[in-house]
């Protein structure tokens, strides 16, 4: 009976160290948070290479909210910070961090065009996440170009799945050939127009796009091959399995 008081007076001051050990090392911890909290914010950095986005935008953002006035870290809003930098049409994520400096790390994703759309003497790109945004920034080359009378004559849910198509079908290799693609809301049909001698193409309906571009591929593969761009001056791609070529008149 001695024996099992004496263990049990041992567990129960073993228990109360280890208690003692575990609030001394959060003591410990909170102090160095909030002695580190209060420190000022010295500068930021971004670490992103930013290709369509204003970044004279970022700055502004940036500068306002850490570097106006003092801020310890504690009194930056960090929220405000993601909130604005993400209100840019052209930023898709945000990500911030700090070390024990005093340094602010900005990181920052772009949206990815796939698309330039224009509207009315206005450009747009069309994002790979489905939005269409306006940027300053540069742009990748050889995007489709997209050519609305108004911004209701296509919805960006129907853009978002033809437009994948384009660059899929044609490629780097065929895709700089192509002007541009536009489409009437009336017949609900595609149309494009050739760099080359400017050859009107028919491509049809949007649930026929992808097949009638693998058409187009071919046509313009055997085309360049035998060198025939003089002689046509309007191809339909609308018939399952065929390209129907208009010759200009007077050419053999």
């Amino acid at each position: 009976m001695t024996m099992k008081l004496l263990n049990l007076k041992w567990y129960r001051a073993f228990v109360y160290c280890c208690g003692l050990v575990i609030l001394m090392w959060i003591s410990t911890a909170l102090y160095g948070i909030f002695t580190w909290s209060g420190q000022p914010v010295k500068d930021f950095m971004l670490l992103t290479k930013l290709n369509i986005t204003d970044s004279a935008q970022i700055m502004r953002i940036l500068e306002e909210e850490l570097l106006s006035g003092f801020h310890t870290i504690r009194d930056v809003n960090w929220q405000s910070i993601v909130k604005k930098l993400r209100m840019i049409s052209t930023v898709q994520e945000v990500r911030l961090g700090i070390d024990e400096t005093g340094y602010v790390w900005i990181w920052i994703k772009e949206k990815e065009p796939i698309a330039r759309v224009i509207i009315r003497d206005r450009v747009f790109y069309l994002g790979k996440d489905g939005t269409l945004f306006e940027c300053r920034g540069g742009y990748p080359l050889y995007l489709p170009v997209i050519v609305l009378d108004t911004i209701d004559s296509l919805t960006v849910a129907e853009l978002s799945e033809v437009v994948p198509a384009i660059g899929d079908v044609l490629g780097e290799k065929y895709l700089p050939i192509v002007s541009y693609f536009t489409f009437n809301r009336e017949t609900g049909k595609w149309r494009a127009v050739l760099r080359i001698n400017n050859i009107s193409v028919t491509i049809g309906r949007s649930e026929n796009f992808k097949e009638a571009l693998k058409n187009l591929r071919n046509w313009l593969l055997y085309a360049g091959k035998h060198n025939l761009w003089h002689r046509y001056s309007e191809i339909n791609l609308e018939f399952k399995g065929m390209v129907v070529a208009k010759r200009k008149k007077n050419v053999q």
